[in-house]
């Protein structure tokens, strides 16, 4: 699979980073609020600006190319 630019997927990576930005902001209070420890919600809300990070380059397709490929073969 060739890489391909695209914009929605760049907008939509944007807004993952911003909902990952606002965990990494409050993890105190929304973790309060659960009554999960602190550290779940700092490790969930990295793995959440990694994740827009693939989608906002687009590279997320190619990842997921790559694991059928290793999984299904072809």
């Amino acid at each position: 699979m060739d890489y391909k630019f695209d914009f929605t997927t760049m907008f939509i990576g944007i807004a993952i980073m911003c909902v990952g930005v606002l965990f990494l902001r409050f993890y105190k209070s929304i973790s309060d609020f659960f009554g999960l420890p602190y550290g779940k919600f700092r490790l969930a809300s990295l793995i959440i600006l990694i994740v827009g990070f693939l989608v906002l380059f687009n590279l997320h397709s190619l990842l997921l190319d790559l694991l059928i490929k290793i999984f299904f073969g072809k």
